[in-house]
């Protein structure tokens, strides 16, 4: 099972974050959901990349918390091999979500 994490945030210029403990999560829903064979890729982003890709997809002009992009449906599924898709999560809405809420 791979988990792929990539993004600014790993040059350090969004809210700091736990990548290995992002990973064991990630790996531990993947397995949880039956997919323990799996890849998944995670992109962290902030809120100014957010709002573009949420744009582009959503025809929403503004950032949000997580998009999901499943290979498993749709138009390309007979190409997506191991691949599950992509998750995209805006850190910084993820750290003021976390900050509204008491978490770390």
């Amino acid at each position: 099972m791979t988990v792929r994490v990539a993004g600014p945030q790993l040059a350090g210029s969004l809210p700091p974050f736990d990548r290995t403990l992002l990973e064991a999560r990630a790996r531990a829903l993947l397995r949880e959901l039956g997919h323990g064979e799996s890849e998944l890729s995670i992109s962290l982003v902030g809120d100014e990349e957010m709002a573009g890709l949420n744009q582009r997809f959503r025809a929403e002009a503004a950032p949000t918390d997580v998009l999901a992009f499943s290979l498993l449906e749709g138009d390309h599924t007979a190409f997506h091999g191991d691949l599950l898709g992509e998750v995209v999560i805006d850190v910084e809405i993820a750290a003021r979500q976390a900050s509204t809420i008491g978490h770390g």
